[in-house]
């Protein structure tokens, strides 16, 4: 069972590299808790770099997921909006059958939780 469509999975890698790019700069920066005995288990998700790289990979994924899916509406010379995607006979770029534009909303989400974790510590 297919999940994606198109180059529906890049919203995932988008997320997943915006984790991974904050952890590393909080890691550079000291805000990652030390591991080892007697370290306490910190939420290191919970930082201003991981907030700040997921708002640029929401930003990228919108911006690229406008373009990929407006350029199907331009293929097919009707106006953005007018026919539905099933009726059309394809689906665009999807992930779980969510437009690949529309999984920027829970990376921003994402980036206001790990904002709001770092602020209440």
């Amino acid at each position: 069972m297919i999940i994606w469509r198109g180059w529906g999975i890049l919203p995932l890698i988008f997320a997943v590299l915006g984790l991974v790019a904050g952890l590393v700069a909080a890691d550079h920066a000291g805000l990652v808790a030390p591991r080892g005995v007697g370290a306490s288990a910190g939420n290191d998700f919970a930082n201003p770099y991981v907030a700040i790289a997921l708002l640029v990979m929401a930003l990228v994924n919108w911006l690229l997921g406008r373009r990929l899916n407006d350029a199907l509406d331009r293929r097919e010379g009707s106006p953005r909006g007018v026919v539905d995607d099933q009726e059309r006979g394809y689906l665009r770029h999807s992930l779980a059958h969510v437009r690949f534009e529309y999984w920027s909303v829970p990376m921003v989400l994402g980036a206001a939780v790990a904002f709001a974790g770092f602020v209440g510590r």
